[in-house]
């Protein structure tokens, strides 16, 4: 809902504001949904795995006493 109220055009939405589009009253274009999902996912994978050896070594870090 923040995202909605602070987006005034279509140029300015956020990709789940704009996959909502997708989604009718009678209907959803569930292709386009799951197309826009996995095309959202792929930065954040790419940082975790980029990523990855230190997010596991701060939190073995954090579990080790002393």
């Amino acid at each position: 809902m923040f995202a909605l109220a602070l987006t005034s055009t279509k140029e300015m939405r956020t990709l789940p504001v704009g996959l909502n589009y997708f989604i009718g009253q009678h209907t959803a274009e569930w292709s386009k949904i799951m197309a826009g999902g996995t095309v959202a996912i792929i930065p954040a994978l790419i940082i975790f795995f980029l990523l990855q050896k230190h997010f596991v070594a701060g939190m073995t870090r954090g579990s080790v006493k002393g």
